[in-house]
């Protein structure tokens, strides 16, 4: 894939980020957290790393909050 290739695509998806609007941001952040918690890897999960959301991205708060309340240490870039 071409540097010029790989452009084009994190344009797209940044405005494609970007249109989505703040309630459906707070809606897909609180459905990832329900998604994670089912997960059987994060039920044994002592350490796990996330971001912070910059630029458009899912705010990874609500995960980060629930986390904490499992007894799991987070790490941030």
């Amino acid at each position: 894939m071409s540097l010029s290739t790989r452009q084009q695509i994190r344009t797209l998806i940044r405005g494609r980020r970007q249109a989505i609007s703040s309630d459906q941001q707070i809606r897909y952040s609180n459905e990832l957290v329900e998604r994670a918690k089912q997960l059987p890897e994060l039920s044994r999960a002592k350490k796990i790393a996330l971001y912070l959301a910059t630029d458009g991205e899912l705010d990874a708060q609500p995960m980060i909050e629930w986390c904490w309340q499992q007894g799991i240490d987070i790490y941030l870039p």
